[in-house]
């Protein structure tokens, strides 16, 4: 958070790690003017995402001038009296150091559980400190609740306000609303875009899933086209015996916009021949859904 307090542009600012917060900020200050060094400990940015995701978000990166470096590890920090950073880092098993002007740490966070006196209630915490929590986000203690990024999980906005909702509701209007089966969708603001939903491939994949893979790049999307706007892809996973959306991955202009379409259609729980043969007004990014999808026709 405090990076957004900064009254000047980073003469060269190192990332630590190559998540979300990672890349959105590694960008957008690249684009400010930073010279921008982006550090992984894997062997690719974005481990839990598919390979050709990887791939893709790592040469629109590089093509902006950020470096990307993985496999690499910070061994610690030394602040120099001349101003700036010395961070001593281990490549391949090698040591090496980067002098730099600001060091954004984006590689995590967690829970702040430790000085609640947690241990003095019936309340269980995960390894990692997270509060437990059953379908309807009861603790262990009855009508004591715990919402958002403090019982674990996906870290988004949008997740902890449908906690809300759940828990508002049910206390308040007598639902039963809970989280089994519950969608997450989320978006990457980077330049272009990542959006998701569901299973990628390699969740099918662990998962033994008999799926097929839909895929056009944004090059044959004509809206993109039109923009100028053609880096990345169009992807979904599709359960081959039900024709129905396992996940959707998107890189490109508006992926948000366009994947939420496709969360609806999940929900709706609508095949992809249905989808194919839809007709979608001309010319928006969602009338590629048609030919995403002819593409296993």
């Amino acid at each position: 958070t405090s990076i957004l307090e900064l009254k000047s542009i980073p003469e060269h600012l190192l990332v630590i790690g190559g998540g979300y917060i990672a890349l959105e900020y590694g960008q957008m200050f690249r684009r400010f003017g930073s010279r921008v060094t982006i550090l992984e400990r894997s062997d690719r940015l974005m481990p839990k995402e598919d390979d050709d995701v990887c791939e893709t978000l790592t040469e629109v990166l590089n093509s902006e001038g950020i470096d990307v470096l993985t496999n690499t590890s910070v061994i610690k920090y030394e602040n120099l009296a001349a101003g700036g950073t010395l961070a001593t880092i281990e490549r391949n098993g090698m040591q090496e150091t980067i002098h730099c002007t600001h060091v954004l740490l984006a590689a995590g966070r967690k829970p702040q559980t430790e000085t609640l006196g947690l241990e003095n209630t019936d309340i269980k915490l995960d390894a990692r400190g997270h509060i437990q929590v059953n379908e309807f986000l009861e603790t262990g203690v009855k009508h004591v609740y715990a919402l958002g990024d403090v019982k674990g999980g996906a870290a988004f906005t949008h997740v902890s306000y449908n906690d809300y909702v759940i828990v508002s509701k049910n206390l308040l209007e007598g639902k039963s609303l809970n989280t089994l089966g519950r969608q997450v969708p989320y978006c990457m603001f980077t330049d272009p875009q990542l959006g998701r939903i569901g299973m990628s491939e390699m969740e099918a994949t662990e998962k033994g899933k008999n799926f097929l893979v839909a895929k056009i790049p944004m090059k044959n999307v004509a809206r993109a086209i039109e923009n100028s706007e053609t880096k990345g892809f169009m992807k979904a996973i599709v359960d081959k015996e039900s024709r129905q959306i396992l996940g959707v991955t998107i890189i490109g202009e508006q992926a948000g916009e366009t994947m939420t379409i496709l969360q609806l259609a999940m929900s709706a729980k609508m095949t992809v021949d249905e989808l194919a043969n839809m007709m979608f007004a001309h010319p928006l990014y969602a009338e590629s859904i048609n030919n995403l999808f002819l593409s296993i026709a």
